[in-house]
């Protein structure tokens, strides 16, 4: 890896590395290296090097073996990797029942994937087969999303196959996970938005679109989505020196969730930090800026028609230039009205 990884560097500097360790295996151990005949490459760390990206896959092995929603959630990946402890047991991070069983198995998972490798993480490949039952695909590919949403992870989800149908599915590997079909004997959305012009049916189409932060002025800490009840609940800590750039938030709002402006309830609010340089607690007005969002008509464009991304959340922070030094924890609320 490191020999690649110079080769490539050594063309273009800048160059961003996506490490992907086998499925269901660890990462291989990069950092500080003894240096052999004092070769710097064999020595390079690369855990701390900001060119690299940690890149792994992810899947619920049960549910990819026995192609249906199992009873018992198993945290696979945990246990291939040897690290199970006895704390993971005891408090069911590893092993769940039920659909609740499984969305703490999943979050948990993902959490332990991300801790493994030291650099920014972004899940490659995760996706859920298209189980027989409409239901459980629904709790599946929901629990899925939630876990990715609540560890704050960016992730691909597999897979876009226009040409799927129901008796070769994906047409590929045995496999059925497109979440588009040409079978119109399917219960799901008709829409023409398919390849080429042609016509698609779209899988759970209510569960897959949701929220999307193109932009942060500051660092997100949670997000949270239901597509049951369409509520988002997000929370950045807004950042002062952005601010005063003139940077914003802004929150890509689905159609088939918001689809109008009208429909998009929104609430801001924010609470004192302490200052990440005097680490003192502010209960100062000062310390706290002016917050201002409006709901605004997003153009559709081919990168954005396919979620149907009309409505985007705005929000501005405004610090005080003589203001105390302090960031704002910002709590963001969308519903959905009527």
């Amino acid at each position: 890896t490191r020999r690649f990884a110079e080769l490539v560097h050594g063309v273009c500097t800048a160059a961003i590395l996506f490490l992907e360790p086998e499925p269901f295996s660890k990462p291989p151990n990069l950092g500080q290296a003894p240096a052999k005949n004092h070769d710097a490459v064999h020595s390079h760390d690369i855990t701390n090097d900001a060119r690299f990206v940690y890149a792994p896959h992810w899947y619920d092995a049960l549910t990819l073996v026995k192609q249906r929603k199992p009873m018992v959630t198993v945290d696979t990946c945990k246990f291939a990797h040897r690290s199970v402890t006895l704390s993971d047991i005891v408090f069911l991070r590893v092993i769940g029942i039920g659909t609740g069983g499984a969305h703490r198995v999943y979050f948990n998972s993902l959490k332990y994937i991300r801790s493994t490798f030291p650099r920014p993480c972004v899940v490659t490949e995760i996706g859920v087969p298209n189980v027989k039952n409409e239901r459980d695909h629904e709790l599946l590919v929901e629990a899925h999303m939630r876990a990715l949403e609540r560890n704050l992870l960016s992730f691909a989800w597999w897979h876009y196959a226009p040409h799927n149908c129901a008796q070769h599915g994906d047409h590929w590997n045995d496999e059925n996970f497109s979440i588009v079909t040409r079978s119109r004997s399917e219960r799901v959305e008709q829409d023409d938005r398919g390849c080429g012009g042609s016509s698609v049916a779209w899988r759970i189409e209510r569960i897959l679109a949701r929220p999307v932060v193109s932009r942060v002025a500051g660092t997100p800490t949670s997000f949270s989505f239901s597509s049951t009840t369409s509520s988002l609940h997000f929370e950045y800590f807004a950042s002062q020196r952005l601010a005063l750039r003139g940077c914003e938030t802004v929150i890509e709002l689905p159609q088939v969730h918001y689809p109008t402006a009208e429909q998009a309830a929104v609430d801001v609010e924010h609470v004192s930090v302490p200052s990440r340089k005097t680490h003192r607690q502010s209960r100062s007005a000062r310390g706290l800026p002016e917050i201002e969002h409006a709901l605004c008509s997003v153009p559709i464009s081919a990168t954005n028609a396919t979620l149907g991304m009309l409505v985007a959340v705005h929000i501005k922070c405004h610090f005080a230039a003589d203001g105390m030094e302090s960031d704002a924890l910002v709590r963001v609320s969308v519903s959905r009205l009527g």
